[in-house]
């Protein structure tokens, strides 16, 4: 949809047309979906807060103000929902499944030090502040570039690139002190 065709669909949903919410329902689901994912990595999750969104929107359907374009608006809607729904719910890093485990045969002890490892690696991500994690796992487990993470989430690259470096660094100090116990 164009931007003309998205003011056309605010200006409909504002005098209660309920056609309007569909067609944007059916416009940008997929967006507002895959945003939330990337967020909270579970699809129940992110079918349940997309609903919760496109459910929001119509019932603030009047006092919505889209200042930027309506994907942009529904993309930071989206990460911000899913930040604060891992905020409610102190969701942290190992009880998301980021982990692909070798699909060769391994023996007992390299299979027991890669659980110890990805047990670290849990716990160590999930030590990092909040921005800084949701950062990491961006970068990392969803193969974003730092541009592509500061337009999902309204940050400069800059920022980005330092939140990255920070974690970077934190994981390190956690991994020495990991390997030298």
């Amino acid at each position: 949809m164009g931007r003309q065709e998205d003011d056309i669909i605010l200006l409909r949903l504002q005098e209660d047309d309920p056609l309007a919410m569909r067609e944007l329902f059916d416009a940008y689901y997929a967006l507002v979906f895959q945003s939330l994912y990337r967020i909270v990595a579970d699809v129940q999750s992110a079918e349940d807060l997309a609903q919760d969104l496109f459910l929001d929107i119509w019932k603030r359907r009047h006092e919505i103000s889209v200042q930027t374009s309506l994907p942009a608006y529904l993309r930071k809607s989206s990460i911000n929902r899913g930040l604060n729904h891992l905020r409610s719910k102190k969701v942290s890093f190992s009880e998301i499944d980021y982990t692909n485990e070798p699909h060769s045969p391994i023996t007992d002890a390299s299979h027991m030090e890669f659980h110890e490892l990805s047990e670290w690696m849990s716990k160590s991500i999930d030590g990092l502040p909040t921005q800084c994690r949701i950062i990491f796992v961006m970068s990392r487990y969803e193969s974003m570039s730092y541009k592509e993470i500061a337009v999902e989430l309204g940050i400069s690259p800059n920022t980005v690139e330092n939140q990255i470096s920070k974690a970077l660094r934190i994981l390190r100090e956690s991994y020495e002190r990991f390997k030298n116990k």
